[in-house]
């Protein structure tokens, strides 16, 4: 008995050595065939392991999930030829490797990171915008009614992982929930073009759904009133509900990342009208005249074609314009933009490209000649950028824009580096050493590092790309990532409650495809939008018949039909001779009664009232809670009060006080002289966030300037209901401690209200080196702290 137990017990062990065998050459043979099959799908080869829920993913689905790539590419541009340039080559035939091979372990790592963060947003904030993971709730920009921007930007980046199951979820949500005419409120048109229309495109040009297809063309109608205007540059705010646009402070970013979506969808629909509103902004855009060739102003208006300020940069406001020029000659082949872009590069490698002792590189800003030494995240696109520019055009500059591109790449995974989280933050300074110093740690899950990184990996196949991206993701598995999703980190390194949209858009997607192979997403035949949606080029998938192709000339063929029909802002103009403003009371004010313009900012949190004690001060108006729409972007108003007999006109700029806008920041803060810092007496949150927006006016500072700085606590009728969290004596040495103005306020019952808006004019008034330069035409520094006022003991107590 016991010898034939020892030989059971042998045959049983040779048995399970062979099922695992023949286990593994299953798998095996499978990924072989996959690999050398005609049909692609994006999931090829995966292990399946016992965590793992596969059901309804791209592996059990028959057939190609790509769309069909027969038609001759003859009218995109000719990057498919020099695509493999830079490539390692193969240590087995010394010659660049036809494709990158995948490396499943990593891929699906990813994967199960993208599923994780997908299924904490159906769990607990399903048909809102954004996962806030660590309340469990859900976040919408607008209200009444969700822009779904989650649903959206996961759907092309579910189905390139080959997540049938969620996918399949994500579409059917947006499909069945996704109605524009409940978003009765002001939208950023920016960032709705980039998420939302271009999520949508590419989500129909990956999976051919008719219906996505209908409701994208529905979205770009309802933003056509966008460019209506005197100069055909479009608005960036407008009532989709309504079809309405509205006047607002505009961007180079803003008015010029819309091109290759409405270019994509006049091509696949075959009206022109989409691609003839953008092409003419473009063309308009690219005719002013600046003072250094190749850049475009920062600063943009719709009604004039004039540079008004010296300030050029490739990162907060500008960025994606740059990126477009090059992708929009990539997706058409119209070489109108290829030269576009190569001015762009010349003047950035001459005039923001820094190189540091130590053998790297970023990219600056430039304000009237004068750098800066740090950088800003966004910038860190720019490897991808210069990278892609090297190997689609073999030229003279390709070898050098190549090294740049790598450089630019290098130093900003050298930021990742140099912090505790291992992960960037929004602004690095480079000292002269070359030395990088972390200026600030919030990181909110942004992706342009590892865009370029994945970048860099296509077109090298070098192993330490691969090992970057892969620090990364460790890095967001260790500081960001929670039980129902990824948050994260503010100034403090503590958790921010918010899982971004573009986290799903472009950070997990750009690490997935850094993993795979290079036919998943084969970079000759697709371009991302700004937010990582890729869309097919001229030739390829949905865009395939030559015959709906636009051959753009230089006629708008809708601006001739349409009036711009919106709400009246007056955009203050100090040379403009002659101009009136109302002062109140029907009174009508010229400039030349007014002694000087001042400029004012409201900054904190949402839901403060920041936007009600604008009105009250304003219009003299109170609206109810449910009657004023949360900010958009920014907004702003014009105010002639009269101080010591003097007229002096105010020009209040109001924001949404988040920072989920990528556009918006340092216009905003730049040439400041007054800030009213806001915070809600009956929220503790609200009032332990200032020291962030403190933190922020550093970060836009220039040391040579100062502000009048004001704390005011909003919304003191609440001391009636008795719902007050924050003491007045904890606001008052606040700012006794920020050595900073205090008041508390009600927007409702009007009190305290004027009195912080004229103490704050009073103290400006009083500090001619805040606005003696503006009225002599100099430029004005960003805000700064304002120096010496804390021992000052009028400088906190109340107004």
């Amino acid at each position: 008995m016991l010898g034939f137990g020892r030989q059971a017990s042998r045959r049983l062990r040779l048995l399970i050595l062979f099922l695992i065998g023949a286990y593994g050459l299953y798998h095996l043979s499978f990924y072989f065939n996959r690999r050398t099959s005609t049909t692609k799908p994006f999931l090829v080869g995966y292990p399946i392991g016992d965590n793992i829920d596969m059901e309804g993913d791209a592996e059990f689905i028959q057939g190609n999930i790509f769309p069909d790539h027969d038609a001759q590419n003859w009218q995109s541009s000719i990057f498919t030829a020099n695509i493999t340039r830079y490539q390692l080559p193969s240590p087995s035939t010394g010659l660049p490797p036809k494709d990158g091979s995948a490396d499943f372990v990593k891929q699906m790592y990813v994967r199960e990171m993208i599923r994780h963060a997908w299924s904490g947003y159906m769990k607990y904030a399903r048909g809102t915008d954004e996962l806030d993971p660590l309340t469990k709730t859900g976040h919408s920009w607008t209200e009444p009614g969700s822009m779904l921007f989650t649903p959206i930007d996961s759907m092309s980046t579910l189905f390139i992982a080959g997540m049938m199951k969620e996918f399949n979820q994500a579409k059917a949500l947006v499909i069945e929930n996704l109605d524009y005419d409940k978003v009765d409120t002001d939208v950023n048109v920016f960032e709705t073009v980039i998420r939302a229309l271009g999520g949508l495109l590419s989500a129909y040009d990956l999976d051919g759904d008719e219906r996505i297809l209908a409701l994208a063309v529905d979205l770009a109608d309802r933003l056509e009133c966008v460019f209506q205007t005197k100069t055909g540059i479009p608005e960036n705010i407008a009532n989709l509900k309504e079809r309405k646009a509205k006047p607002g402070y505009l961007s180079l970013a803003m008015v010029g990342t819309n091109q290759l979506e409405y270019q994509y969808l006049s091509d696949i629909t075959g009206n022109p009208k989409y691609a003839n509103n953008a092409l003419y902004a473009l063309e308009q855009i690219s005719s002013i005249q600046t003072s250094i060739k190749g850049f475009a102003p920062m600063e943009i208006s719709t009604y004039s074609l004039t540079e008004t300020s010296q300030w050029y940069a490739v990162a907060l406001e500008t960025d994606s314009y740059y990126e477009y020029l090059l992708k929009l000659w990539l997706s058409t082949g119209d070489v109108r933009y290829r030269k576009l872009y190569d001015d762009a590069a010349s003047a950035i490698e001459e005039h923001l490209l820094i190189k540091t002792p130590t053998g790297g590189a970023y990219l600056t800003d430039k304000r009237y000649g004068v750098t800066s030494d740090k950088f800003h995240h966004l910038s860190c696109f720019a490897g991808g950028m210069f990278s892609t520019g090297a190997v689609t055009l073999a030229n003279e500059d390709a070898d050098r824009y190549f090294k740049i591109a790598s450089q630019l790449t290098q130093t900003c995974y050298d930021s990742y580096q140099i912090s505790e989280s291992k992960l960037g933050g929004e602004w690095t300074r480079v000292d002269a050493d070359g030395n990088l110093i972390a200026h600030t740690r919030s990181y909110i899950l942004r992706p342009e590092t590892v865009e370029s990184i994945f970048y860099m990996w296509r077109y090298t196949h070098n192993p330490i790309y691969r090992e970057w991206g892969w620090s990364i993701v460790q890095a967001l598995e260790s500081n960001c990532k929670d039980d129902v999703g990824y948050h994260g980190l503010d100034d403090q390194g503590k958790p921010h409650n918010r899982q971004q949209s573009f986290f799903l858009a472009e950070t997990l997607k750009y690490l997935y495809l850094l993993f795979s192979d290079d036919s998943t997403i084969d970079l000759s035949k697709y371009v991302f939008n700004t937010e990582a949606h890729p869309i097919s080029v001229r030739g390829y998938g949905r865009r395939k018949d030559p015959k709906k192709w636009l051959d753009f000339g230089s006629q708008v063929s809708s601006l001739d039909k349409c009036i711009l029909i919106a709400a009246v802002i007056s955009i203050p103009m100090s040379n403009q001779k002659g101009h009136s403003h109302t002062a109140g009371a029907g009174t009508t004010v010229s400039d030349r009664d007014i002694v000087s313009t001042f400029k004012l900012l409201l900054i904190g949190d949402s839901g403060t009232g920041k936007s009600s004690l604008l009105l009250q001060f304003t219009d003299d108006l109170w609206l109810q809670p449910d009657e004023v729409s949360a900010t958009i972007g920014v907004d702003f108003k014009v105010k002639v009060i009269d101080i010591d007999s003097k007229k002096y006109k105010l020009t209040i700029w109001d924001t949404a006080g988040q920072e989920r806008f990528r556009t918006l920041t340092s216009s905003y803060y730049r040439g400041a002289q007054g800030v009213i810092l806001v915070y809600d007496v009956s929220n503790r949150g609200s009032f332990d966030h200032l020291q962030t927006w403190f933190n922020e006016l550093d970060t836009y500072t220039s040391s040579n300037n100062s502000v009048v700085k004001i704390i005011v606590g909003n919304k003191s009728d609440k001391d009636v209901s008795g719902g007050r969290e924050v003491p007045r004596k904890e606001g008052e040495a606040f700012a006794k401690k920020m050595g900073t103005l205090f008041i508390e306020t009600s927007a409702k019952t009007t009190m305290g209200v004027r009195d912080a808006f004229v103490e704050v004019v009073r103290r400006i008034i009083d500090t001619p080196s805040l606005w003696q330069r503006n009225q002599s035409g100099s430029r004005t520094g960003n805000v700064t702290l304002a120096a010496g006022t804390s021992a000052d003991a009028q400088s906190y107590c109340s107004c």
